[in-house]
Parts: structure tokens; sequence; C-alpha cells
């Protein structure tokens, strides 16, 4: 893993503690699970889209 950082609004972040306190995990890991979520969907319509061009 890397580290990064970056910038988020104060509701985000209230809204991404809130989810990590719930679930009993850190702010970090609901973040990576968010991006590996946005990746795969982003995936998938690129894979999606080469299809219809063929």
């Amino acid at each position: 893993m890397v580290r990064t950082q970056i910038i988020i609004k104060e509701e985000q972040r209230k809204a991404l503690k809130k989810i990590a306190k719930q679930e009993n995990r850190s702010i970090s890991y609901i973040i990576r699970e968010f991006l590996d979520e946005q990746l795969r969907l982003r995936e998938e319509r690129g894979m999606s889209k080469a299809a219809k061009l063929l």
C-alpha cells in the first residue's frame, strides 16, 4: 500500500466516520472499499462500451 493524502468535505468525513464506527473498521478501510467498488464499476462500464463497439 501507499500513503495518499486527500482533502474531503467535513460532511464526507462525518459520514465516513459514522460508517466506520458502525462497521467497526477504520475510515481508511472504508475509503479503500469505496475506491475498489468504483474502480470495478468503471472497468465494467468500459468493457460494456467496448463490447457495444464490436
